[in-house]
């Protein structure tokens, strides 16, 4: 069996036993004489007199070499030792070289502290280590940026812990030797054994609070608190079937970050609904009688959406899954089997309600009563289709799949996908730091993220397929690409979502004719009732599980090892917590001081230059973060300047708008979409406040300037 020995920075794995523990005899006998040598620079002796400074560790040198040894010196005599008495002597030597590193500074040779922190109630450290710990508990200055500068980067525990011993040798106070006492990590962790798996419950009241005390200081107009509510499944390894299913949720008027309420580990999901959702359930029935009080005020709680996927839709609601015969969530038509798919191609069945689906008057819809129903909320209307899910990785992904592999009624030949492909390539260097990835070819697109449907969707799409893409494919694509333009603006008119509604419709009924009957899938026919979601909560990108995704993605990076997971996670959150909370507005700032201009000259002298700001909108004098709109207008982002006041304004060239990307189903240029040229190369001085949208400029195939706005949140 392969061990692996840890001692002074060094490594050494293998199967000899007798090789290893003569290296490591070694290092520790160089060890000790580095830390007599050091002991007498410190006091002012030189080497004659260091057999002074012997007496501070003879009683650890002589029972390093003769406890451990047994009478053989460190070397050739050592290979004697048969396997027991090896494993025995490096056991022991764990616990006893470990203290001098506790006393003089020095790095633990064998550190058992990431070990202890996912074991709760428990604690390897010994001796003086553990006395030290407890003395170093207040905490400094140079503590909490340390602590910040662990929780932000992620670091591990026996990292910070050999940082800690490396700076324990400058005189700063206040800084612990222990990661575990830097991050105020909790020893004790109540995890339960629930629904077939280890469960925490943080709660949110507590959070609640924190809000609303910081709403009633920056607001006299809000008085509800209104929460939106995410729950799916993240596995964790490729070679295990462990997975979390956090309980996470947002608050509509603090929409700065993700809050976990619980969190559930364990080889499957969640074995009773009811149980795991017990204790939210019981604090939300309560909160929802009584709110949140804050001096005077009352902040009422509500529920207001749930928004997740399909399969966890219908997990939490105890309906059919997506591949049921009576599985829409909308309306009650009954499916149609075709080639081994589910379809959904009625158009006009009856639709769904929140009062109909409490008297489950549809049998074949529900599996069972869902725990979520004893709360106020609405269990058709309050669980929005998330676009992300439905149309980027559903719909989107389906267009692409059939385009390059279909049938041969709508496959693309090979030229045209590698024409799309290289006009997609073509874009790299123009896509605005807004989004985190950049386009790639068609070939790669199995492992496209949502947020690469969505680019395509939305923005590049209705450019590099033009012309390639069949005339009626291309038309049919921009159906769709339209509809969701529209509802996914900060805040759609009336008129637009109804114009959506009909173009989605339009795009569901003559997908069959292009595609195949099989392929009207759950998704699919979905898309006709997206927008009613539209209507009841404004712009899709406010109910989308975008921002849940992101939260995910962090969360898998706290579990750094198989066993004990939900402990891993609890801890890192409840360390996260001893931070500053960041509850800070949105502030403008500018980078990049520079002094090469331009200025117009009623400004030089007066304002100082930068290159970059930071705020809402990224905005830079380079090329792909310099186009906004103002005022109808389209211009190009010279310079940033900033007066004495600390007022920033932008010198700008405006651009001539000169023609539509496309006419159908509307002209482009009523979305924002427009092909321009550079205008006088006269130089303006814009305010920040007329800025209606940051703009992406990209070229087509031939050339021409195109820019597309960006939707809030890009």
């Amino acid at each position: 069996m392969y061990i692996i020995l840890q001692t002074m920075g060094k490594t050494y794995t293998g199967k000899s036993y007798s090789a290893r523990r003569r290296r490591i005899l070694q290092r520790v006998n160089e060890h000790l004489t580095v830390i007599e040598e050091e002991h007498a620079a410190e006091n002012g002796l030189g080497v004659t007199d260091q057999g002074a400074t012997r007496n501070d560790h003879e009683v650890l040198s002589s029972t390093t070499t003769e406890e451990y040894t047994a009478g053989p010196s460190f070397g050739e005599q050592s290979r004697g030792y048969d396997a027991c008495s090896e494993e025995q002597a490096c056991k022991e030597s764990d616990i006893q070289l470990s203290m001098p590193s506790a006393e003089h500074g020095h790095a633990q040779l064998m550190s058992h502290e990431q070990q202890s922190s996912l074991n709760p109630g428990t604690d390897n450290r010994t001796g003086p280590s553990h006395i030290s710990d407890i003395d170093e508990t207040e905490d400094g200055q140079h503590a909490k940026m340390l602590r910040e500068w662990a929780m932000k980067h992620g670091i591990s525990h026996m990292a910070v812990t050999d940082l800690l011993h490396i700076l324990s040798e400058v005189p700063v106070p206040g800084i612990p030797t222990s990661a575990r006492t830097l991050l105020k990590t909790e020893r004790c962790i109540d995890v339960k054994k629930k629904a077939g798996g280890d469960y925490f419950y943080f709660g949110i009241k507590e959070t609640l609070q924190t809000i609303a005390n910081h709403l009633e200081h920056t607001s006299s107009s809000m008085s509800t608190l209104s929460l939106q509510l995410n729950i799916d499944g993240l596995p964790l390894f490729r070679s295990s079937r462990t997975c979390l299913w956090p309980i996470l949720f947002t608050v509509k008027e603090w929409q700065k970050e993700v809050f976990m309420a619980a969190v559930f580990g364990g080889t499957e999901k969640p074995a009773s609904l009811t149980e795991f959702l017990a204790d939210f359930v019981e604090e939300m029935k309560v909160l929802e009688a009584s709110g949140i009080q804050v001096s005077s005020r009352n902040f009422k709680v509500l529920l207001t959406s749930v928004v997740c996927d399909a399969p966890a839709r219908a997990f939490l609601k105890c309906v059919k899954g997506h591949s049921g015969y009576h599985s829409c969530e909308r309306c009650d038509q009954a499916g149609r089997h075709i080639q081994n798919r589910m379809t959904f191609p009625d158009m006009g069945a009856n639709v769904r309600n929140d009062h109909l689906f409490k008297q489950m008057q549809d049998e074949d819809h529900h599996t069972g009563i869902s725990p979520l129903s004893v709360l106020n909320v609405g269990m058709v209307s309050c669980f929005p289709l998330d676009y992300m899910h439905l149309v980027c990785l559903g719909v989107m992904r389906k267009l692409v799949a059939l385009w390059l592999q279909g049938p041969l009624l709508c496959r693309l030949p090979g030229h045209a996908v590698r024409e799309i492909s290289e006009r997609l390539k073509g874009l790299y260097g123009s896509v605005p730091q807004d989004f985190g990835r950049r386009p790639r070819s068609l070939n790669e697109f199995r492992m496209w993220k949502a947020v690469e449907f969505r680019q395509i969707l939305l923005y590049t799409g209705p450019v590099v397929l033009s012309g390639v893409l069949p005339k009626k494919n291309y038309h049919h694509f921009l159906l769709l690409s339209v509809a969701m333009r529209l509802l996914l603006s900060e805040k759609p008119t009336a008129e637009e979502i109804d114009y959506a509604e009909k173009l989605l419709r339009m795009f569901v009924v003559e997908f069959p004719a292009l595609y195949g009957k099989e392929n009207v899938v759950y998704n699919v026919h979905s898309l006709i009732h997206i927008a009613d979601d539209a209507r009841k909560f404004g712009g899709l990108d406010g109910i989308s599980a975008f921002v849940f995704e992101n939260f995910l993605k962090d969360l898998k990076k706290l579990v750094r090892k198989q066993h004990q997971v939900v402990p891993q996670i609890v801890r890192r959150v409840l360390e996260a917590q001893q931070v500053d909370s960041s509850l800070k507005g949105l502030e403008s700032s500018v980078q990049g001081e520079h002094f090469s201009g331009p200025v117009p000259d009623e400004c030089n002298g007066h304002y100082r230059q930068f290159t970059k700001l930071n705020g809402k909108l990224v905005l830079s004098i380079k090329d792909r973060d310099c186009y906004i709109e103002c005022d109808g207008g389209i211009f190009k982002i010279l310079n940033i300047i900033q007066d004495k006041s600390g007022e920033v304004k932008l010198v700008t060239d405006q651009f001539e708008k000169v023609g539509d990307q496309f006419s159908f189903p509307l002209p482009s240029s009523s979305l924002g979409i427009v092909h321009v040229r550079q205008g006088s190369k006269r130089m303006n001085v814009t305010d920040l406040k007329s800025i209606s949208h940051k703009l992406w400029l990209m070229k087509d195939a031939h050339g021409v300037s195109i820019v597309v706005p960006l939707l809030h949140n890009a």
